[in-house]
């Protein structure tokens, strides 16, 4: 009985058909990572106070502000990368947040690259802007934002 020979184009077709498969699977696990919403808490509740008798004072108008505080929530596993004027703050290559991981930034202008920009909630100067996007995003803030 002669024995298995195995030629070159042979091997190759099969790393090949391995590769493919691999690559398959991959594409499976981020397509549905995207259709799972990610889980947002409950907002808090709020009470409303009762109106008061006295008039209340007449607010000053104040500067616009000219820095930016952003506040970066991961509701999943998300690789980011932060640049607060112009200079890395996360190290070289970025961090992996772990869901419920919060880091803060404050600067003229901040940077941000998520991997998973549908993982990556964001709060500007207080107010929440939701999911920073689709897929792998970068976007600049500014006070202005």
């Amino acid at each position: 009985m002669p024995g298995l020979v195995v030629t070159a184009p042979a091997a190759g077709a099969i790393g090949l058909a391995l590769l493919v498969l691999a690559f398959t699977g991959y594409v499976f696990h981020e397509v549905d990572s995207l259709r799972t919403p990610p889980t947002t808490p409950a907002p808090a509740a709020t009470t409303i106070p009762a109106p008061s008798a006295a008039p209340a004072p007449t607010p000053i108008p104040s500067a616009a502000p000219t820095r930016v505080k952003l506040v970066l929530r991961a509701t999943g596993s998300v690789w980011i990368d932060v640049q607060v004027d112009g200079k890395p703050q996360l190290g070289n290559s970025g961090k992996v947040l772990q869901p419920g991981d919060t880091v803060s930034f404050d600067g003229v202008k901040v940077k941000v690259t998520s991997g998973r920009a549908g993982s990556t909630l964001v709060t500007v100067n207080g107010r929440d802007l939701g999911a920073l996007g689709s897929g792998v995003v970068t976007r600049e803030f500014t006070a202005q934002t």
